[in-house]
């Protein structure tokens, strides 16, 4: 897989969501795109994999520390929207220690390794 063959599974994914929520091959299709960043994440944009798990109903948030840290969390509290709606208020994200890494690029990978 490359980035154009995820691509073109997201298109297929979504026009299977649009005919037949149902389908076993969405998830199967979500599965292995996460398998394919994740075994192959050097070859990946940071924004590519952000972008694409969004896709699956994913909302991983980087958060800066202040320190010289970076950690990935989807786990939190933020305002409901809708549509085209942006967030105006208070976010919380929930980061445990181990998730802080040196680098966007670290914190997303252990992100995506805690999907398993």
């Amino acid at each position: 897989m490359n980035k154009v063959t995820i691509e073109t599974a997201l298109r297929i994914r979504n026009a299977l969501l649009e005919t037949d929520e149902k389908n076993p091959n969405i998830d199967i299709i979500e599965k292995e795109i996460t398998e394919e960043l994740r075994k192959n994440f050097k070859n990946y944009e940071v924004d590519f994999i952000l972008e694409t798990l969004t896709m699956f109903g994913q909302a991983p948030n980087v958060i800066y520390d202040d320190n010289g840290n970076f950690a990935v969390s989807a786990s939190g509290y933020q305002p409901v929207v809708a549509g085209s709606q942006k967030i105006e208020g208070m976010v919380s994200v929930f980061v445990e220690k181990k998730q802080w890494k040196k680098t966007i690029r670290l914190a997303l990978k252990h992100y995506l390794n805690s999907l398993k």
